[in-house]
């Protein structure tokens, strides 16, 4: 009798899920906007040295593409691009690595700080079914720029 309930319920849950996500959960209809107030924000962060202020901007735009289109999924690559370029624009300067990878959150809590920014970052996260892991590489040849050596 227990396997029978717990069977039950474990549909019901799943039901439940599948009308939430197809028919209550939120629609986007467009992007939020708002990039120059944010890229300001950043630039006034950042700004202490050029190269990481291009890393820090490349990454916070990559952001803002993740919450302006929280159903595509394809965000991920230059949010990995951008992760990767600054941690290694950072690391390259001496920064510790630790440091360095809580950049990440700085960055994304400067970019995402409305209630419908969030909604849009949880929706483009749930997009990606929680597989996704940023790599730690300190890769500065994916910067959208020139590094100055």
């Amino acid at each position: 009798m227990k396997m029978k309930s717990f069977i039950i319920f474990a549909c019901f849950s799943i039901v439940s899920l599948l009308i939430y996500y197809f028919f209550i959960a939120p629609f986007f209809p467009g992007p939020v906007g708002g990039w120059e107030i944010l890229k300001a924000k950043i630039e006034s962060k950042y700004g202490y040295n050029e190269q990481v202020k291009l890393a820090a901007l490349q990454l916070g735009e990559a952001y803002q593409k993740a919450i302006d289109n929280p159903n595509d999924t394809r965000g991920l690559k230059p949010l990995d691009d951008g992760m990767a370029c600054i941690y290694g624009v950072l690391v390259s300067q001496g920064i510790d690595a630790e440091i360095a990878i809580n950049s990440w959150s700085d960055i994304r809590d400067l970019v995402i700080t409305t209630y419908q920014q969030q909604r849009r970052w949880i929706r483009f996260n749930g997009g990606l079914s929680g597989g996704t892991y940023p790599s730690l590489d300190d890769d500065i040849a994916k910067c959208h720029f020139v590094i100055e050596r």
